[in-house]
């Protein structure tokens, strides 16, 4: 009996590591994202002022 939860302890935290993995690379790209569109609407702010 013991065994088996600890089974399925290390199975669950392997699974949750592997999402949270996931999910920072999503952040990343999101990140990354919105520094690209900031930089575009800097760009863009200037365009309109000359």
């Amino acid at each position: 009996m013991n065994q088996l939860l600890e089974e399925k302890v290390a199975d669950r935290t392997a699974r949750l590591e592997e999402s949270n993995q996931n999910l920072k690379q999503a952040n990343q790209k999101l990140y990354t994202a919105y520094e690209e569109l900031s930089r575009l609407d800097k760009a863009k702010m200037i365009l309109f002022v000359i």
